[in-house]
């Protein structure tokens, strides 16, 4: 039987941009395979993020990247992580893909991505570990509820905290005309409008979220 060595990993306040591009395309890698975002928006903006802001933790297989964790609010710096998806518990992590969703202030926070290739070869729990030296306790989105994702929960036996669900159906040239007549009264629809409407857009927003 051969063994599979263990990842080597490396903690870092800041990326160069070779090792910004090649979580890139680590990322892309994961999302073709999984079919789902490996990364939210955040995660990605804040891989250019100056020391303070976030932790990052790179896994290599030899010379090459197969896993990155992202670890932001108390292990890192204010955290304005996106997530659809599965927060796993204090305690917690796996191995991800990404979406938007809502703002997190409960602590430190963070994502994660392996390789497919790589995947259920130690990389995901190699990370949690370094994610849990930094930080102690920590959530971390696991978006779009993947198998990969559970198992490496399971493994660790994390709990899930807290989902979001994005709730969507698709649109006919007739859905503008049908809202605006089958309203109830007192209620009106139109088109966004830029530079009036952002403000009550994000107000509702948040009162959705709270």
């Amino acid at each position: 039987m051969l063994s599979v060595p263990s990842p080597r990993v490396r903690p870092t306040d800041t990326l160069t941009t070779d090792e910004r591009d090649a979580v890139r395309s680590l990322a892309a890698r994961a999302t073709q395979s999984d079919g789902v975002g490996a990364l939210s928006e955040q995660t990605l903006f804040d891989l250019a993020a100056g020391p303070g802001r976030v932790r990052h933790v790179l896994a290599y297989a030899g010379e090459q990247l197969v896993g990155y964790a992202q670890l932001a609010g108390d292990g890192g710096a204010g955290d304005d992580r996106d997530g659809s998806g599965t927060g796993a518990a204090a305690e917690g992590a796996a191995d991800g893909a990404g979406d938007e969703g809502a703002r997190d202030d409960e602590g430190p926070s963070g994502e994660l991505v392996v390789d497919p290739e790589h995947r259920r070869t130690g990389v995901g729990r190699a990370l949690l570990e370094a994610v849990l030296a930094e930080a102690g306790e920590v959530r971390l989105w696991a978006h779009g509820n993947l198998p990969a994702a559970r198992a490496l929960a399971a493994a660790a036996g994390l709990e899930t905290v807290r989902e979001l669900h994005k709730m969507s159906r698709a649109l006919t040239g007739d859905d503008a005309t049908s809202a605006a007549t089958s309203l109830p009264a007192g209620y009106t629809a139109r088109a966004f409008e830029p530079g009036r409407d952002e403000q009550a857009w994000l107000a509702t927003n948040a009162a959705a979220f709270a």
